[in-house]
């Protein structure tokens, strides 16, 4: 009789705490066939956190890290120790592990006292992180069994660092964090009304956490030249931006002053996913600019595209997905071009044929990023750890 395979994830974040990882972690856990899997869920002692453990009866979440410092490895050790997992399975980076050194320390400790248990992380900034965090994610990629990367360029710049183990680096998509709803036009029209959204514009959406490399000020440019061009349009910002304590944010502010374009910008504010997916589903066009150019690893990307949406990206010279074809499921613009922008934006708005064609391809590569493979290849991986 085959015994299910205990496993330990181990997050930093998780809902309803602000973190995209945190969200991943909970697509991913669940998503896991229960039938081959007991899941258990390590995170942080976090009132949000804890208010959303009610609602879970799928895996058992643990909520016991107060600070991810030495006192947390020792809690997670004793708890290794009482509950002998096959897997422990690290999430990295976390908004929550701050500048933690201790948890590197995990998979050797790991392997030094649990020799039956094995060790699996998932990096998902690896070739954007700061150097000291570089190190970090190396010291964990050296202790473990297996490093999962959420993106090929990941992949191949982790083999630069990692010469003698590139066996044990494995490649597995990530998903939309957030679900896809169906929507009747009645529904749209209602919607956008309560929203103060002008239903005669092409919709333009932005979606994602605000910070500097996502290049808003671009799109924020852009969007005055298409106007200026005589063709309405409506940017709906789907983020929470805070203009009295975020340098950058009033910095933008700024921007949208003296650019005169407030009146054509709607920003949500920090919404449900239910309300996310309604103003993806009800946009025209995704822009994503982002200033290091697009990957895989974006979840905003694939939330766009499980949407439908044609999406406006940034090419980076270094890297291109090769999923990613221009004009068939994704439209490419170079990394910081204002104009460029705002030609695509006009362009797609003007012709319907164009846009429904990259929609279309976005839809059906969507489909390569399914949290139902996700998992599937998780539990194929963990089989093959223990062997």
């Amino acid at each position: 009789m085959n015994t299910k395979i205990r496993v330990c994830i181990i997050s930093g974040a998780y809902p309803k705490v602000n973190d995209g990882i945190g969200d991943y972690t909970a697509k991913l856990v669940n998503s896991f066939n229960k039938d081959n899997l007991e899941v258990s869920l390590i995170t942080s002692n976090d009132e949000a956190i804890r208010k959303n453990i009610e609602k879970n009866n799928n895996f058992r979440i643990l909520p016991i890290i107060k600070k991810w410092n030495i006192f947390a490895l020792i809690a997670i050790l004793r708890l290794i120790k009482n509950e002998r997992f096959d897997i422990i399975h690290l999430q990295f980076p976390s908004t929550k592990y701050r500048r933690t050194v201790s948890l590197c320390f995990l998979p050797f400790f790991i392997r030094m006292f649990f020799r039956d248990t094995k060790t699996v992380i998932t990096l998902h900034e690896f070739s954007i992180s700061y150097p000291i965090n570089k190190l970090r994610q190396i010291l964990l990629s050296l202790g473990s069994h297996k490093v999962v990367v959420t993106d090929r360029n990941e992949l191949s710049q982790l083999r630069k660092f990692m010469v003698n183990g590139t066996k044990k680096i494995v490649f597995i998509p990530i998903g939309s964090n957030i679900e896809v709803y169906e929507y009747s036009p009645k529904e749209k029209e209602g919607f956008l009304k309560k929203s103060g959204i002008h239903g005669q514009a092409k919709i333009i959406t932005f979606f994602g956490f605000v910070h500097p490399n996502k290049g808003i000020e671009y799109l924020l440019k852009s969007i005055r030249k298409v106007i200026d061009n005589g063709i309405p349009v409506q940017l709906v910002v789907i983020a929470q931006l805070d203009f009295a304590n975020n340098a950058y944010h009033n910095k933008l502010k700024k921007l949208m002053d003296s650019l005169r374009i407030n009146e054509s910008i709607f920003i949500t504010g920090y919404t449900a996913e239910q309300e996310v997916s309604r103003f993806l589903s009800f946009s025209d066009i995704c822009v994503l600019p982002f200033c290091d150019g697009v990957t895989l690893r974006r979840g905003t990307l694939i939330a766009a595209l499980a949407h439908g949406k044609p999406v406006v990206t940034t090419k980076s010279n270094r890297y291109i997905p090769f999923q990613l074809r221009d004009k068939e499921n994704i439209y490419f613009i170079p990394v910081n071009d204002v104009k460029g922008l705002a030609k695509a934006i006009e362009l797609l708005c003007a012709e319907n044929e164009l846009r429904e064609k990259i929609a279309a391809g976005a839809s059906l590569l969507a489909k390569e990023f399914s949290w139902d493979k996700i998992a599937r290849a998780h539990e194929m991986l963990y089989q093959n750890i223990l062997g």
